[in-house]
Order: C-alpha cells, then sequence, then structure tokens
C-alpha cells in the first residue's frame, strides 16, 4: 500500500530528518522548496545560500525559512535581498 504523511516538525533531529523522502519549506505561507530532501542542499546553494560547514541541514532549512520571513540580511547568505524576495514571493 502506498501512503503519503504530512508531518510538520520544528527542529528535527538530523537522524529523524535523514528519514524523510521530500521536503516542504514554507515561509509567510510560501512554498519555498519543494522537492527530494536529497536535493535541498543543492537548490539553496544555487541559488546563493550555503549551508555552514558545522550546521545541520534541518537547522539550516529553519534558519533560511526564519530569515526570508523576517530578516533579510543574515551573514550566512550570500545573494542580495531582491534574489529572496524573487525566491517567496
Amino acid at each position: 500500500m502506498d501512503y503519503t504523511i504530512l508531518v510538520s516538525l520544528l527542529q528535527p533531529a538530523p537522524e529523524t530528518f535523514e528519514l524523510f523522502d521530500d521536503i516542504i519549506l514554507l515561509s509567510e505561507g510560501r512554498v519555498v522548496y519543494h522537492g527530494p530532501r536529497v536535493h535541498v542542499l543543492e537548490f539553496f546553494e544555487s541559488c546563493g545560500f550555503k549551508c555552514p560547514d558545522r550546521k545541520g541541514v534541518a537547522d539550516f532549512l529553519q534558519e533560511v525559512g526564519t530569515n526570508l520571513a523576517s530578516s533579510l540580511e543574515s551573514t550566512h547568505f550570500l545573494k542580495p535581498k531582491h534574489l529572496m524576495q524573487k525566491l517567496c514571493f
């Protein structure tokens, strides 16, 4: 049997995050990313968002969503404000 399960987690453990096939990342009610978990970092890197070496992917994605919704001036992000607006709006 095939099942679709939708789960909303805030700051999942890395072991839990690795169990997911697909990710839907929302910011301000808009879809920022929807796709395979294994491609999420590649997607954000292609947009100029680099996950720091010592940060977990789930924590990085939460930071991306938070920064897109509130402060667009994070030192972890390399692209200007207009690219982030293009991504989400």
